[in-house]
């Protein structure tokens, strides 16, 4: 028998409502798994995706810079990153090993390999200090820093705390205006925007968040007379800021501690 007219309308609308109920279904649960990848990714069960930046591998850092200062009898800006390095890749994509716990960060860098954490282990740390790395993995040959960026060397830092007037009063213009302990924030401008991320001593134990903020170089102490380094004796130059002082050091330090990274344009 025909169909009337109106049981073609009844079941076309049946149809669509189911149509409706079936694709809310798998909305609602696409939304739902999303929020958990997401929640997993934040307390660090599950890793991000890598993206691609100038055709290599990289952290989902994005990498934000300024321009700071003159350099002394050049007409170019010195051009740093905004913030701290974050990255969990080396340029050529392959992965920076983390150490979870101070046995893996003394038995990495006790190897002289490289590695990074977050302060207290904590990625809600990495937000707003990015990671903290041993000097293995900044002097690695596969590239810490970015495509088109490089760690400065001791001579680079010292040329531009030079042109913010020297060291006894670099440090104030360095440091944040907000952040470091017992007020002893900084003027920022120099608009380095310098916090006080801490750092982790080659013993794996964490120390002075809000009170120290300190950057590796890329240049060991030995470079200056040509002598090779190891993983147990040899120190490299870093960057120092204090809460409680408006200069900055640059100081030696075991290649086995964690600090974090700036980097500067090439």
């Amino acid at each position: 028998m025909p169909i009337s007219t109106g049981l073609r309308k009844k079941r076309a609308v049946i149809a669509a409502f189911k149509t409706f109920k079936i694709s809310f279904f798998m909305c609602q649960n696409f939304l739902l798994i999303t929020a958990v990848i997401i929640a997993l990714q934040h307390i660090g069960i599950i890793e991000k995706k890598s993206e691609k930046m100038n055709g290599n591998v990289t952290s989902l850092q994005e990498v934000k810079s300024i321009s700071v200062g003159q350099i002394p009898e050049k007409a170019e800006k010195w051009i740093w990153m905004e913030e701290n390095l974050n990255v969990e890749r080396f340029r050529n994509g392959d992965k920076i090993p983390r150490a979870m716990n101070a046995e893996q960060w003394v038995a990495a860098s006790r190897r002289g390999e490289p590695a990074w954490c977050y302060y207290y282990n904590d990625p809600a740390n990495g937000k707003k200090y990015g990671k903290l790395y041993n000097w293995f993995a900044v002097n690695d040959t596969r590239g810490l820093a970015p495509e088109g960026w490089h760690i400065p060397s001791h001579d680079e830092w010292n040329e531009w705390i030079k042109s913010l007037g020297g060291e006894h009063v670099a440090g104030i213009q360095m440091k944040s205006i907000t952040g470091w302990n017992e007020n002893g924030n900084g003027t920022n401008s120099s608009k380095f925007n310098g916090l006080p991320g801490g750092y982790i001593n080659d013993d794996g134990q964490f120390n002075a968040l809000g009170k120290q903020g300190i950057w590796w170089t890329s240049t060991t102490t030995l470079n200056l007379n040509g002598a090779t380094y190891d993983a147990f004796t040899s120190p490299a130059w870093s960057i120092y800021l204090n809460y409680n002082s408006g200069s900055v050091l640059q100081t030696s330090n075991n290649m086995q501690d964690g600090f974090s990274v700036r980097c500067l344009k090439n």
